[in-house]
């Protein structure tokens, strides 16, 4: 351990090392000094994979947050190897799997709205795969995160995903996402926009903005955006 942490003063390489050390003997005290030492959160193996990735697939949720909180980018992907959101479904280890869909919220919010991005290519496996837990802890990250309840999302942009999802764990109906549904699909924008305005989430509000969402559109809540962002 002494000798590890010693390595972190010496240049790069010895950091790279040190690290690898580190990790194969599980050491996370190791792992958390060299990290905050200036050893990268990002850094890969000999063979050229993460190890934060390598983390997720072993499943071990301690070495994973310890990554996350030093800043890996969870988000990068790699078409030789699985998504770091994926491999955490595939281990099946529910701790992980929810640490890694909160950090990539807050790293990209947006693809909690982006029904072609990975996350829901995960969400429609762990679906498929029946995963009831995996997907609960899935949607208790998509509100918290997201700006809007899965419900309203799955009712407004009808996704088909996120419908099967509520099923597949007996979510109980929200009305007011059934009428919603039978909404002209054109205002799921500006639906969308009245709801993250009304959780207050700006990095939402912007990317809705962005994808012109019009902040005075009237929308079957009642009022518009603006006036629930006030």
């Amino acid at each position: 351990m002494k000798a590890i942490i010693r390595a972190s003063k010496n240049p790069p390489k010895c950091l790279h090392v040190a690290l690898i050390l580190a990790f194969e003997d599980r050491c996370a005290e190791g792992i958390q000094r060299l990290l905050a030492n200036g050893a990268s959160a990002d850094d890969c193996d000999d063979n050229g994979m993460s190890l934060l990735l390598r983390a997720t697939m072993i499943g071990d949720p301690e070495i994973v947050k310890i990554f996350i909180v030093a800043g890996a980018d969870v988000c990068r992907s790699d078409s030789t190897r699985p998504s770091f959101l994926r491999a955490a479904l595939l281990s099946g280890n529910i701790e992980t799997f929810l640490l890694l869909a909160n950090a990539i919220a807050k790293q990209r919010p947006t693809d909690f709205l982006d029904t072609d991005s990975e996350v829901f290519e995960v969400l429609s496996l762990a679906v498929s795969l029946e995963r009831a837990d995996l997907v609960k802890q899935f949607l208790d990250s998509f509100h918290a995160n997201a700006g809007l309840t899965p419900r309203v999302f799955a009712g407004i942009a009808g996704d088909k995903v996120m419908k099967s999802a509520l099923q597949l764990v007996n979510a109980p109906t929200d009305q007011e996402a059934l009428k919603l549904e039978e909404a002209d699909k054109k205002t799921w924008l500006g639906t969308l926009l009245h709801e993250a305005a009304t959780l207050g989430n700006e990095a939402v509000v912007t990317f809705l903005l962005n994808g012109k969402a019009d902040v005075n559109e009237l929308v079957n809540t009642g009022g518009s955006p603006l006036f629930a962002a006030v």
